[in-house]
């Protein structure tokens, strides 16, 4: 089975192969965020070359948000757990994660196979 890792770098280029453009990264700007927190890829690189493929604006903010979850699993082996960076971040509401200039409206989609577990 997936960590948690790939299977969100998994689902981050299945949504931009799909709506839009993700400049390679590196294991270094894969961040996992826990609790009321977020599931997200930390965007270490320019943000202008980040781009929307609805709207070809780019996406400004650190963030991007993937899926909410209550908690890291106690299961994950210590492979697993390097390489996931905890942060404290502003809480995103739903409808501000459903931004539709943001393209994750698509989120769901690629979710349906059911998320991160």
């Amino acid at each position: 089975e997936d960590d948690l890792v790939a299977k969100c770098c998994r689902i981050m280029q299945a949504l931009f192969s799909y709506k839009g453009t993700m400049p390679q990264a590196d294991a270094a700007t894969r961040q996992i965020i826990k609790g009321k927190y977020l599931i997200a890829m930390g965007k270490t690189w320019d943000p202008s070359s980040f781009n929307c493929g609805k709207t070809g604006r780019p996406i400004t903010d650190r963030f991007y948000v993937i899926d909410y979850v209550p908690y890291l699993p106690e299961s994950l082996s210590a492979e697993q757990k390097e390489g996931l960076t905890l942060h404290n971040v502003t809480t995103v509401e739903p409808s501000e994660a459903q931004d539709p200039g943001a393209g994750l409206p698509y989120i769901n989609e690629l979710m349906e196979d059911g998320g991160f577990e």
